[in-house]
């Protein structure tokens, strides 16, 4: 089943992280039809009972409306591409008729306050300037410890110094 599911949802093509999200609910659609002991092995044998399954099985395990949205709409997208658009459109098996509340798009995340870019902006400056400073070639052949160069520093002058 699983197998199948990700054939079609590489047919059905996308970005790196859509296919992602996709794998994602496929697994766990996959995982919860054999858990609920459905005899299905490929993708254009999912039913309305099996959507309506899926759904409460999630519910139970907390998914959020939004999310729940977002993978049924993915499987949607499977039953359209193997031919049964009469059910992924179908009212009976609609997000509002299995039970999936309806969600806004707005998100969880929130701005970072004026602190928090402070201390992010201070610990990028610590890392660019630890970076930049030279680091010192402790030899323990040496009897002075100097600064490496790179090819960034320039050629070496006459006088011991750089060119420039």
């Amino acid at each position: 089943m699983l197998a199948d599911l990700q054939r079609v949802g590489g047919q059905l093509g996308g970005a790196h992280l859509t296919r992602e999200g996709r794998s994602a609910t496929f697994s766990a659609f996959a995982r919860t039809m054999r858990e609920q002991n459905f005899g299905i092995h490929r993708a254009d044998q999912v039913g309305g009972r099996h959507l309506a399954a899926y759904v409460g099985a999630r519910q139970q395990e907390g998914v959020s409306p939004r999310t729940l949205a977002n993978e049924l709409s993915q499987l949607r997208a499977v039953l359209c591409h193997e031919g049964k658009q009469g059910l992924a459109r179908n009212p009976d098996y609609s997000n509002r008729a299995l039970g999936v509340e309806r969600a806004n798009r707005i998100g969880t995340k929130t701005p970072l306050s004026d602190k928090q870019i402070k201390q992010f902006q201070d610990k990028q400056w610590r890392s660019a300037v630890l970076a930049s400073a030279p680091r010192w070639n402790c030899n323990a052949r040496s009897a002075s410890a100097r600064p490496k160069r790179s090819a960034a520093d320039g050629p070496i002058s006459s006088r011991g110094g750089s060119a420039s």
